[in-house]
């Protein structure tokens, strides 16, 4: 498989923040999961398409690619701020 054939991914993390990253990452997938399972309405909730993003940004590596999930964040202790793009 030449370069130009072989999948995107993500540079390494520098071995001083992987523990931070790998930390994040916990912490992500966990509230994913969180919001993913929740009883609140289908806007709020977290679809399959999100947790695949997810799953592809966090356990494969793979930068995400053109895909139906919506991007999201949350700021502060307060329930999660979505960002629909």
């Amino acid at each position: 498989m030449s370069a130009v054939d072989e999948p995107a991914s993500w540079p390494d993390t520098p071995f001083a923040f992987e523990e931070f990253v790998d930390r994040e990452e916990r912490r992500q997938m966990r509230l994913a999961g969180e919001l993913h399972e929740s009883n609140d309405s289908e806007e709020e909730r977290l679809s399959d398409e999100d947790m695949l993003m997810l799953t592809a940004l966090h356990e494969r590596g793979e930068p995400p690619v053109v895909t139906l999930a919506r991007k999201w964040y949350c700021l502060g202790p307060s329930r999660p701020i979505f960002s629909f793009q």
